[in-house]
């Protein structure tokens, strides 16, 4: 049985995305000093890596969070950037509907609708005006003291799902 609380009404449009808050951010750092700006997020303002994929970067939680993550270290060989902010929006009908008046309103999409492997929440992303990316996300993976954090040795495959179309390649 799903736990579904809405009753004797159906589902209301929104229309757009109306964010909750900004669940994470996601930094391209250089690949060289990863280990000395790990060591400083871990360190001296007590983050915990929650999952550390060798190839690619690291996935972080502040103290006393929950979320799966709450600032990503992308290892990059040659650039040093904002990868994308990271909104939580109140559900996946949000994901949608605010995907959809972006791209009504001229905003390129950089990645369609999917859910993540790692966090496991729903996602969909667009190119922002100032650089990087903004993603809309809903329920993300909740990881508490008793998690024991992961290592990866090679980078597990980026999502569980993602919307195609026919002729799309992978996207």
């Amino acid at each position: 049985m799903t736990d579904i609380q809405r009753r004797n009404q159906g589902v209301v449009t929104r229309g757009r995305a109306r964010p909750l808050r900004i669940i994470h951010v996601a930094l391209d750092i250089n690949q060289e000093g990863r280990e000395k700006v790990n060591r400083f997020y871990t360190d001296r303002l007590k983050f915990r890596a929650i999952d550390t994929v060798l190839p690619m970067g690291t996935f972080m939680q502040c103290e006393g969070d929950i979320e799966h993550h709450n600032l990503l270290l992308c290892h990059r060989p040659d650039q040093v950037t904002i990868n994308h902010i990271a909104l939580e929006v109140a559900n996946v009908d949000e994901v949608v509907e605010g995907g959809n008046y972006m791209t009504e309103h001229g905003w390129k999409e950089s990645r369609r609708l999917g859910r993540h492997n790692l966090g496991s929440n729903v996602f969909r992303m667009f190119h922002a005006p100032c650089g990087g990316r903004i993603e809309f996300a809903f329920d993300m993976d909740r990881m508490d003291k008793t998690f024991v954090p992961r290592r990866w040795e090679k980078t597990p495959q980026h999502h569980l799902w993602m919307l195609k179309f026919p002729g799309d390649t992978d996207r």
